[in-house]
């Protein structure tokens, strides 16, 4: 996640929360008390990735206090107001191994079906997949599948 390579790197003797990132984190909110204004609270927003990327990069320090800050930035404002998504923790957490337990169970269905050569229900199985972005490849090995 955005944060969690800058918190394994973060100094203990950094100071408390910096004016900088106070400043990003307070006119973010200006910006969208300001009859939602969110270019102008995008734009801060940017201004606090190029300030992790430049802590990534060893460029500049950020304190504890600034990562709990910043992270809470991007909690409230991007992820909740926006409702933009964390992609990287959405693909890496349960929703994958949900769809990975569901997509086993329905593939197990279609190959039962094609086992007793019920080719309607495996193609109807196969096509309804489809349908929903979901490519489905027969392989010597069994069945592959992909989202589209």
């Amino acid at each position: 996640q955005y944060g969690e390579f800058i918190t394994a790197q973060a100094p203990d003797t950094c100071p408390a929360t910096s004016e900088e990132v106070k400043g990003i984190f307070n006119a973010v909110y200006e910006a969208l008390c300001d009859d939602l204004n969110t270019p102008i609270a995008l734009s801060h927003i940017f201004d606090a990735v190029r300030l992790i990327n430049s802590a990534k990069a060893g460029e500049q320090k950020l304190s504890k206090d600034d990562l709990e800050t910043l992270t809470q930035l991007f909690d409230d404002i991007v992820f909740g107001v926006l409702g933009l998504k964390d992609e990287a923790a959405a693909e890496s957490g349960k929703g994958q191994e949900i769809v990975s337990g569901l997509m086993d169970m329905v593939l197990e269905e279609r190959a039962k079906a094609k086992a007793a050569k019920d080719w309607a229900a495996s193609d109807a199985i196969r096509d309804h997949l489809k349908v929903l972005g979901i490519t489905v490849k027969d392989t010597k090995d069994g069945a592959e599948w992909t989202i589209q």
